[in-house]
C-alpha cells in the first residue's frame, strides 16, 4: 500500500476530505465530510484528517472535532447503524414526512437481519439475499419490494458519498405487473352524491380524474392560457408535462391554488395540503365500501383506461398521461374493452372529444362554460 494523499473538494457548497490510496492493487477513495464552507476551516480540518490517513488507508474510520460532542479525535468503526442514521439526518428535511418514516421503517428492518454492529465496509449483495429470504414467510413478496427500493437508495447514497467503494445490487422481488385499479363510473357517482363530502373536495377528484393529474401536479404546475405546465424540473419525469384545461378545469385547479397558498401562509407544510386530498378520498372510498384500499392515484389510472376506452389510441393516451414510454401506457390496453364498457357506460358512444361524461356537470368538455363556485366559502 503506498502513502495515501489527501484533498480538499466542494461539493454543493461544502467542504470535503478526499483520501486517496491503493490497496490490493485498485485505487481506493473515502471521502471525510468537513461540515464546513469556510475554506480556511476547511484546510485546518483537512490537515487533521491527513494525520490519520495512513490508519484510513488501513481500513479504520475516525470521528473528528467537528463530528462528535467531545471535540476529540476518535477511532471509531463506521457500523451500519451508524450509516442509517447519518443517512436519516441527511434526509430529514429533503423528503417527506411520511417518506422518511417509511424509509425509516424499512433501514431499521434492515438493522434487524444485519445486526448494529454489522460494518458497512462489509456489505455484500449476500446481505440483501440474506434480507429478503429473512421476510420472505414474513412480508408479501410487494412489502418486502417496498423496503428493497428504500434499501437501495440508501446503499447508492452510501456509494455516492464514498462510505462504500462498490455498487451493491439489489435486485427485486418478481411479482409481475398486476393491472391498474381504477373507479368504475358507478363508484365516482356514488362517491359525488356524499352528503358529508366537501363541494371543494368533489370538485377536486373530478379535476384529478378529467386531467389524468399526479397528486401534486396541480400545485407544482401553472397555469399558462389553457394549458398546465409542470416544468422539467419539477416534473416527476423530468419531461415538462403539458395538460390542456377546459373553463371548468381552470376554475377548480385556481381554487386548489388558492387553498394551497392559504395553507402556505399559516405556516403549514405544503405536502400536507397535498395529503389530504388522498386521505379525503380514502375516506370517500371507505364509506360505500369499507374494506377499500384505493388510493386518490387511482383516478390517474381512470383517466387513463377511460381515454384508451374512448380513442383506442395507446400513444395518444401515453402522451396525455406524460409517459417517457409507450411500454409504461400499454397496461391499461391489457384490460377487456368489454369489462371497460360495463364499467363505463356512458362512454360507450367513443367520442374522444369529451374527456369524461359521468362527473355530474354539464359543463365538462373541451370547450368549457362559464362555472359558478359552490364553495366560494367552504374551508
Amino acid at each position: 500500500m503506498n502513502k495515501p494523499k489527501v484533498y480538499l473538494c466542494n461539493k454543493r457548497g461544502k467542504y470535503y476530505a478526499r483520501v486517496l490510496f491503493k490497496a490490493d492493487g485498485k485505487r481506493v477513495e473515502k471521502v471525510v465530510p468537513l461540515r464546513t464552507s469556510i475554506e480556511s476551516e476547511a484546510h485546518l480540518r483537512k490537515d487533521m484528517v491527513k494525520e490519520c490517513a495512513p490508519s484510513i488507508a488501513s481500513g479504520n474510520s475516525y470521528s473528528f472535532p467537528w463530528m462528535n460532542d467531545d471535540g476529540k479525535v476518535k477511532s471509531i468503526k463506521f457500523t451500519i447503524k451508524d450509516a442509517v442514521e447519518l443517512y436519516q439526518k441527511y434526509r430529514e428535511h429533503l423528503v417527506k414526512k411520511s417518506t422518511f418514516k417509511r424509509n425509516e421503517a424499512s433501514l431499521n428492518r434492515l438493522l434487524d437481519v444485519l445486526g448494529n454492529k454489522h460494518s458497512i465496509e462489509n456489505i455484500t449483495n449476500n446481505d440483501i439475499e440474506k434480507f429478503k429470504k429473512f421476510y420472505s414467510n414474513k412480508h408479501k413478496p410487494g412489502g418486502i419490494n417496498v423496503n428493497l427500493r428504500a434499501i437501495r437508495t440508501f446503499l447508492n447514497w452510501l456509494l455516492e458519498e464514498k462510505h462504500i467503494t462498490e455498487r451493491i445490487k439489489v435486485k427485486m422481488i418478481d411479482v409481475g405487473k398486476p393491472l391498474p385499479k381504477y373507479i368504475s363510473e358507478s363508484e365516482f357517482k356514488q362517491i359525488m352524491k356524499l352528503d358529508w363530502l366537501s363541494p371543494f373536495y368533489k370538485d377536486a377528484f373530478e379535476f384529478y380524474i378529467t386531467t389524468g393529474c399526479r397528486k401534486s401536479e396541480p400545485f407544482l404546475g401553472r397555469i399558462d392560457g389553457n394549458w398546465l405546465i409542470v416544468d422539467t424540473d419539477k416534473s416527476k419525469t423530468k419531461i415538462v408535462r403539458q395538460i390542456r384545461l377546459n373553463e371548468r378545469q381552470i376554475y377548480i385547479l385556481k381554487e386548489m391554488k388558492k387553498k394551497h397558498d392559504e395553507h402556505i401562509a399559516h405556516g403549514m407544510h405544503s405536502y400536507t395540503h397535498i395529503d389530504r386530498y388522498n386521505k379525503e378520498f380514502t375516506l370517500a372510498l371507505k364509506s360505500i365500501n369499507s374494506n377499500d384500499t384505493r388510493t386518490l392515484h387511482c383516478l390517474r389510472h381512470t383517466f387513463a383506461v377511460m381515454r384508451y376506452l374512448e380513442t383506442r389510441d395507446i400513444y395518444l393516451v401515453r402522451t396525455e398521461m406524460g409517459h417517457t414510454s409507450v411500454s409504461m401506457t400499454e397496461l391499461y390496453a391489457h384490460f377487456d374493452i368489454r369489462r371497460l364498457s360495463e364499467d363505463f357506460p356512458s362512454l360507450e358512444s367513443q367520442q374522444s372529444s369529451k374527456i369524461i361524461s359521468f362527473v355530474g356537470t354539464d359543463s365538462v368538455g373541451t370547450n368549457g362554460l362559464n362555472y359558478k363556485s359552490p364553495y366560494d366559502k367552504v374551508g
